[in-house]
């Protein structure tokens, strides 16, 4: 896995959804074969159907991603969130679903997930994306820490504090950092 100038690992993530899942599918499989070195991982933003999903998560073709993001909307039933988390073979991590400890809560006792993408705006802030990595941590998930490039200099500072605390709160949690 390749590191930047501060040793972290480098995540690539690619946007799927919008196109066909073949043409997603070949896509992030020919991403996947470039970047050997790599963690590579998919965000649908929730624009995937549930069949689409599943086939997606299930193609050898995306074997080497190291998680898919939110790929079904999260106005859906838990159900729906678990027999993707069933039937796939890459972790399944969600992202507009979670607004809070409530929500991560909810998600978590349904066992639909393999972690979360936390971002300051939606967790109430810091203390409340910090509850939200404690409880990651406690159940074994992972954690993708985020933070939008619209959002004030401010939060982006705050989200660097953040990284900062939860390295020291949460320890070897493997995690991602997205700006």
């Amino acid at each position: 896995m390749r590191k930047d100038s501060m040793t972290r690992d480098i995540g690539i993530k690619v946007k799927v959804g919008l196109l066909p899942v073949d043409d997603d599918l070949n896509r992030v499989e020919t991403l996947c074969n470039l970047l050997k070195s790599d963690t590579v991982s998919v965000d649908a933003n929730g624009a995937m159907e549930l069949e689409d999903a599943i086939r997606f998560c299930t193609s050898p073709k995306v074997r080497q991603l190291s998680f898919a993001e939110q790929l079904i909307p999260s106005n859906l039933p838990l159900s729906n969130f678990l027999e993707l988390k069933n039937r796939s073979p890459i972790p399944i991590g969600l992202d507009e679903s979670i607004h809070g400890i409530d929500e991560l809560e909810r998600f978590i006792a349904a066992g639909v997930l393999d972690g979360a993408s936390l971002k300051l705006i939606k967790t109430g802030g810091l203390l409340g994306a910090l509850d939200c990595s404690n409880l990651l941590e406690k159940h074994g998930l992972k954690i993708n820490l985020a933070c939008k490039v619209a959002e004030t200099s401010v939060s982006q500072l705050l989200q660097q504090h953040w990284d900062l605390l939860s390295m020291s709160c949460v320890g070897d949690l493997a995690c991602q950092i997205n700006t």
